[in-house]
């Protein structure tokens, strides 16, 4: 029954925080932590089942409703009350709170100040937002030595903040957010040697601060909104020009700073040397603050927010701030210029800065593509128009994995630059690569805000960029807010880049000519502000797709997607239209060949020139491995003097090539599983300097080609039992076979009637040490 109550009360209530106190150190977290015993008062209306006796046991009490209730609360029964919450009550008259109590949290707070009576010495955390409080005398006549956390957000009466140091010397937390009449603050609150939190956030009329500011624990100051801050003691009330107090300087703990005033012009100097500040932010300035354009200021200073200000340049901020990672300007209509940034920087957002010039934004971009490593001047062999894809179905994927971003930069503009290699309209785009791993890259996307009313401040929103890559599919998301300020029924763009590394994505191994397919997403927060949508995309990365227009590479797929089955790998499609239009990259030198005249030689075999027919058809390897697969097939069969013709053969082959039972679709499916795992040998001869055996290639020839098969004839049973082999002879300048007798490097196979050389024993073809004297010698 209990529990049931509980349920019931937290359900009409809602999503509900609060406070929970832990050896009297409160902390916000849920209701339902705060309230698990039966001493804790649920609902109003379980007050009807407890005697008077059960009243004095109660320790906590809630009262949280949907909508404004009228009631009247005697506390003058509850003498062991430690924990108070109160939303939606209207209660006229509160004569008695008891001294147990460690929170009060009463949103609204009726009464104007404290009751006369209160002795509240074990009060911990005081938080009375939206209140009719007035911090009168009643109040500067308590004492209350364990407060540490105190919040008056929002409360129209306060005018003046009394003297802490006597009411609650040990406070840490202290919110006076939105006390549009709070004009003064007393003295003393600049000597709270425990404050660590204070926020003045838009106290418009607030005049003065205090000008001794001894806060040596303080971490957060935000003075943002704080307009008519244009005087400390001490300065005559003529003066047009505000100053920070010196004593500014002792702030040793401060970690984030927010000012914002258009009178502040001059800092003091002790100001840039504050050791651990790590956030600043400044509101409606002339001038960049002429202490800050000094090297070293502030050594920890990650970030610096520049808002509404008319500045027109900004200080050398590489030297100044070496340490800085992110920036953010936003309506700074007079800036026309931003200089070099440190190279540890890795974000920057500059919005509704009309000013700014081209050679900035270029200069900007540039920067963090030489950060990730971007190669210049990349062209893309299929031009700047690219295909994208309706939806994931096109990229299946069966694992997942994270990524981060090394660069983002947000500016405006709706061109993408030219060096951006592949471009187009939408938010999908792909590429194709060769590597191993997924090389650095540039993703840029154009996204168009249409304004519906008025907005000062921000939009927000959430984004995702999906990385699909041979069955793998990459996620990294994040929130963003768009500062700007736009009128009604206007429309802005802007420009996004993110830059990826390749050391970001270490561990995705890639097949030669993998498809990689990138997606952004944004999901809008405030659809009722604006509306947001992607218009273009691109990609600056080194690829290897296919010309778009070469007639060869067109004919090719044409003829594989005509002879082929609708139900074979499209991967092994897409790889067999590459290799007939001759776009994978060959002659690549081999660094340990560098000293020779002509280092272009086959990965694999190193005697022969690099080139796809040999890597085919005449490498020792190539012609190790089809002997030594399933089917002891001798590649020499095949009559081509083109790799088009060699395609032919494989696609279309002729029947003297079809050994007994085997038909054309399965010949084709053994011949391209058999040249994928030579370039995939070749490539990790290349990039990892490794090589395997010919035994092994055969194992990994076997075992793909079953798999595939058991695709391909899904709907009809295989005849691949007791298959005999119709090419039993070894192939001419096929090495000779050395035997290692390792059971695992056994090849299973169903075929009874294989050749010998292959079946009785484990052989494992091992060309490389005689080829290497021969082309020595």
């Amino acid at each position: 029954m209990e529990v049931q109550k509980w349920r019931i009360a937290l359900h009409e209530a809602g999503d509900i925080g609060g406070w929970h106190c832990k050896k009297d150190h409160p902390q916000f977290t849920l209701i339902k932590e705060v309230f698990e015993k039966h001493k804790r008062l649920l609902c109003y209306d379980d007050a009807s089942e407890l005697s008077d006796k059960g009243l004095e046991e109660v320790e906590g009490i809630t009262l949280c409703f949907p909508q404004p209730r009228n009631m009247q609360i005697d506390f003058g029964r509850m003498k062991k009350l430690k924990y108070l919450i109160v939303r939606n009550l209207i209660c006229e008259d509160v004569k008695y709170l008891p001294n147990e109590l460690r929170l009060i949290d009463w949103n609204e707070f009726p009464l104007p100040s404290l009751p006369a009576t209160v002795n509240l010495q074990k009060l911990v955390a005081l938080r009375v937002p939206g209140s009719h409080i007035k911090l009168d005398e009643h109040f500067e006549r308590c004492r209350l030595p364990a407060l540490k956390y105190m919040d008056f957000s929002n409360c129209k009466n306060i005018t003046k903040l009394p003297d802490l140091s006597v009411i609650a010397p040990n406070i840490k937390r202290l919110e006076l957010d939105k006390c549009e009449n709070l004009v003064e603050i007393h003295q003393s609150v600049g000597l709270l040697e425990a404050l660590e939190y204070w926020s003045l956030y838009y106290c418009k009329n607030l005049e003065m601060i205090p000008r001794n500011l001894k806060l040596k624990s303080l971490q957060f100051f935000d003075l943002q909104g704080c307009r008519n801050l244009w005087k400390f003691p001490n300065i005559g009330q003529s003066t047009e020009r505000l100053a920070l107090p010196p004593s500014i300087g002792n702030l040793t703990s401060l970690q984030d700073l927010t000012i914002g005033t258009k009178y502040l012009h001059d800092l003091p100097s002790c100001f840039s040397t504050l050791p651990n500040l790590n956030f600043l932010c400044m509101f409606d300035f002339e001038y960049f603050p002429k202490n800050l354009d000094i090297p070293d200021c502030f050594p920890k200073l990650e970030v610096i927010v520049v808002i509404d200000s008319n500045i027109t340049t900004l200080p050398d901020i590489s030297s100044r701030f070496p340490q800085l990672t992110r920036l953010y300007i936003s309506n700074c209509c007079n800036l026309q210029k931003i200089p070099r940034l440190p190279s540890c920087m890795d974000t920057v957002e500059v919005t509704g800065c009309k000013s700014l010039d081209s050679q900035s934004s270029r200069r900007l971009l540039r920067q963090f593509a030489e950060k990730v490593g971007l190669p210049r001047n990349i062209v893309c062999p299929r031009g700047s128009s690219h295909r994208d894809y309706a939806s994931e179905t096109d990229f299946p994927h069966k694992k997942g994995f994270s990524f981060k971003i090394d660069g983002e930069v947000l500016i405006q503009g709706s061109k993408i630059p030219k060096w951006f290699n592949h471009q187009i309209g939408g938010s999908s785009i792909s590429f194709s690569v060769s590597r191993k791993l997924l090389p650095s890259f540039a993703f840029c996307v154009v996204i168009q805000v249409q304004s519906k009313e008025r907005y000062k401040y921000s939009i927000s929103g959430y984004y995702a960029i999906n990385i699909f890559v041979d069955g793998y599919k990459g996620l990294h998301s994040n929130t963003i807010y768009i500062r700007t300020r736009t009128p009604p029924s206007s429309s802005y763009s802007y420009l996004w880049v993110f830059y990826i590394r390749d050391s970001s994505l270490e561990g995705i191994i890639l097949n030669e000519g993998t498809e990689v397919k990138l997606q952004f997403e944004f999901s809008n927060n405030n659809p009722e502000i604006a509306e947001i949508t992607v218009e273009k995309c691109g990609v600056h990365v080194a690829c290897t797709c296919s010309p778009q227009n070469s007639a060869v590479d067109k004919v090719a797929c044409i003829r594989i997607q005509e002879r082929l089955k609708v139900s074979f790998d499209e991967r092994l499609k897409m790889f067999l239209s590459r290799v007939a239009a001759d776009v994978l990259p060959f002659k690549q030198k081999l660094d340990r060949l560098s000293n020779a005249q002509d280092g272009y030689y086959c990965p694999l075999c190193e005697i022969a020139e690099d080139s796809v027919l040999h890597l085919f058809q005449c490498c020792p390897f190539a012609k190790g491995l089809w002997y030594a697969g399933r089917w002891g097939f001798r590649v020499e069969m095949i009559q081509a003097q083109s790799i088009r013709e060699f395609v032919e053969h494989i696609i279309d082959p002729p029947m003297e090539l079809l050994a007994e039972r085997v038909n054309k679709d399965e010949f084709t499916l053994y011949a391209a599983v058999a040249m994928k795992i030579l370039w995939d040998a070749r490539e990790d001869a290349l990039f990892s300097n490794t090589k395997p055996s010919i035994n092994q290639l055969a194992h990994r020839l076997n075992t793909q080609y079953d798999s595939n098969l058991r695709s391909l004839w899904t709907t009809q049973g295989t005849e691949e039992q007791n298959r005999e082999s119709a090419w039993t002879d070894m192939p001419i300048g096929v090495p000779e076979i050395q035997h290692q007798c390792h059971p695992t490097n056994t090849i299973p196979t169903p075929i009874s009637s294989m050749a010998q050389p292959f079946l009785n024993e484990d052989a494992d073809f091992n060309p490389s040490p005689p080829l290497k004297k021969m082309r020595t010698s």
